[in-house]
């Protein structure tokens, strides 16, 4: 799950909790993300900090409408030029080739799980395509609770 700002929101909070030190932005997404992604069971990935780099740019054409620029940064064809990301959020359970099924039940069976159990699973809720179609609460606990007794009975 990608991690960003659109135009200056961001900046506001940044100017107000900065603190004075090497690298002020990256030290900032950090401390905003870090927990965050602790909250959540997964961690933070950042684009900053290497070589080698992750290939956000990458992953950001494939989370959304994205494209390169004639002047090199991604360009949106809503926010321009004027967006960032300055994070994303991984899952163990979540892999290249789909997702780690007994992860995500281990998951769901914890209390940091629940949400997933109430809402529907969190990655899915991640995703931006569909959003209208999102089902409601009572669905999304009646399917999650069927695919939890389902692979405890395997």
């Amino acid at each position: 799950m990608l991690a960003g700002n659109i135009g200056d929101t961001m900046w506001r909070t940044f100017e107000r909790d900065r603190v004075d030190e090497a690298d002020p932005l990256d030290a900032w997404s950090r401390r905003a993300l870090d927990p965050i992604a602790e909250r959540l069971g997964g961690h933070a990935l950042f684009p900053f900090g290497g070589p080698p780099h992750l290939p956000f740019q990458r992953w950001a054409q494939r989370a959304g409408p994205y494209a390169p620029s004639p002047i090199g940064p991604l360009i949106h064809p809503d926010y321009g030029l004027w967006h960032a990301f300055r994070g994303a959020l991984a899952f163990a359970a979540l892999q290249p080739t789909g997702y780690d099924v007994p992860a995500c039940v281990a998951h769901i069976s914890t209390p940091a799980g629940e949400d997933c159990l109430a809402l529907s699973c969190r990655a899915r809720r991640a995703c931006p395509v569909g959003r209208i179609y999102t089902y409601s609460p009572k669905q999304s606990r009646f399917h999650m609770a069927a695919f939890l007794r389902a692979l405890r009975a395997d």
